[in-house]
């Protein structure tokens, strides 16, 4: 964890840093600050975890730097300190959801108990947030595999979709990766976003992890104005992946139709394995087109393969 003590007095930080044994409560990493505008600008890209701030500083104050940290990192925990008790600051603080208000001169056993007591909280926090993340992707690849599916179930489809927000009035489709390095998929199934091109939010995705074929498969969902981003997606997935091959299913404007373009990706891939110098594969939609054979070459055809069925080789080659 990262802890940054933000106080104008320097024998307050050093004193703080020196006796209290920080590893204990998990915490690896320190920085300091001499006022509240300081502990802003450091707090913007160290994101502390913890944080001891003095009330009364120049520049700008501990409740007002405490203020302005929790809209931008609501997550860090902020422990007060002050000589100076007054009911407006208390007010502050508890407003703030400060963790604890330590008086100065500075008890480091309070301090180490408020530390502690953080520590616990934070810790707490991420366990039930694992955990929540957890469930949310074992729905998340339930719904893929449903949409995959050729005839979903549309009352779960609609409850998975809820639960997970995955939009079904959008575009759709499909991509197949296979990353040609050992666990390179397993590692990115946690959620679309560790994916290059995905990861600005612009599109909603569903991932799935394939161990059987030891492949990522991905759900892309996008409105009209987002389709022309598509190839610069493909692209950025690929320079992620130098030895990777990608295959892109066909566009489809309906969740009932997420089944072809699942399909035609899965047909796509297949091209990899006997084409060494792509790495980009798409069919064409035209081969879903169903088509009808002229009357006249079906019968030319009966009457070859009952008359001279020896000729029928030749026929089949003059014909293609």
């Amino acid at each position: 964890m990262k802890l940054l003590i933000a106080d104008d007095e320097d024998y307050t930080r050093e004193g703080l840093i020196e006796s209290i044994p920080w590893q204990e409560y998990g915490i690896d990493e320190i920085m300091q600050a001499v006022n509240g505008t300081e502990a802003l600008k450091i707090a913007d890209w160290f994101r502390p975890d913890i944080v001891l701030t003095d009330i009364r500083m120049p520049q700008m104050d501990g409740i007002e730097f405490a203020t302005r940290l929790t809209q931008e990192n609501p997550d860090s925990r902020i422990i007060f300190m002050s000589g100076y008790m007054e009911i407006g600051y208390l007010k502050s603080a508890i407003r703030l959801a400060a963790v604890d208000y330590i008086e100065k001169p500075i008890d480091l056993d309070a301090v180490q108990k408020a530390v502690r007591k953080a520590a616990e909280d934070i810790r707490s926090r991420r366990r039930s947030r694992e955990a929540a993340q957890s469930g949310r992707q074992l729905q998340q690849q339930k719904l893929f595999r449903l949409l995959v599916s050729k005839d979903p179930d549309r009352m779960t489809v609609e409850k998975l979709a809820a639960e997970t927000g995955f939009p079904l009035h959008a575009r759709y489709v499909c991509l197949i990766l296979l990353p040609e390095k050992d666990g390179a998929a397993a590692d990115c199934v946690s959620g679309p976003e560790k994916l290059p091109g995905l990861s600005d939010g612009i599109f909603c995705g569903l991932l799935a992890f394939s161990p059987e074929k030891d492949r990522l498969e991905l759900l892309a969902a996008f409105t009209e104005k987002e389709q022309y981003r598509l190839s610069s997606v493909y692209r950025k997935i690929l320079d992620a992946f130098p030895d990777g091959r990608l295959a892109a299913g066909m566009e489809v404007r309906d969740y009932k139709a997420i089944y072809n373009s699942y399909r035609t990706a899965s047909a796509a891939i297949n091209c990899a394995f006997y084409q060494d110098d792509k790495r980009f594969f798409q069919i064409d939609e035209g081969i879903l087109q169903h088509s009808v054979i002229d009357p006249g070459i079906y019968g030319e055809f009966l009457h070859v393969l009952s008359e001279r069925p020896e000729e029928l080789s030749g026929w089949f080659e003059n014909l293609f």
